[in-house]
């Protein structure tokens, strides 16, 4: 987001830009080109949950409450499934409902960060799918096969959530 600081934005701001780079798939990979600014809207200590893989269509602020040094942003989601079984398994659940998730904020020198809390990563179909993919190529370099027909399965179930 050109022109975006972790400094100056506020509790809205930080939440959208968190729910972005989590769409984007910045939690399913350490390498992934956003994970600095990931870790900047986070306050340091806590640990995120992996798992279930959240698979979603959109999502929208839905609300902000504000109190001195602390906040608390109201995300809506709109779910399409989720997994599990960190990619040695194709155990996607369908699901096609709203999900509400609030986000806790600490003003920390200035900053708003988000607190962890029990939020497993949240990402679009068309992420995974090439999250997927990475790893069919990067085990069929390594000459491992284990775990090939599970992520093809996979493959053919995110892309009947296409609609």
């Amino acid at each position: 987001m050109p022109g975006w600081s972790a400094g100056k934005a506020d509790p809205r701001e930080t939440v959208n830009r968190f729910c972005d780079l989590d769409l984007g798939g910045v939690r399913l990979d350490s390498t992934h080109p956003g994970r600095s600014e990931f870790s900047a809207l986070l306050v340091k200590n806590g640990d995120w949950p992996e798992e279930p893989v959240r698979i979603v269509a959109a999502f929208r602020i839905v609300s902000v409450q504000s109190h001195g040094e602390t906040a608390l942003v109201e995300v809506e989601y709109q779910s399409l499934g989720s997994l599990r079984g960190a990619l040695e398994s194709d155990h996607l659940v369908r699901e096609d409902t709203p999900e509400t998730v609030k986000f806790p904020l600490l003003r920390v020198h200035g900053s708003w960060r988000i607190k962890a809390f029990e939020l497993p990563p949240h990402v679009s179909t068309e992420v995974l799918r090439k999250h997927v993919r990475s790893i069919l190529d990067s085990d069929e370099k390594a000459g491992d096969s284990r775990r090939r027909e599970v992520l093809q399965r996979l493959l053919v179930q995110l892309g009947s959530l296409d609609g």
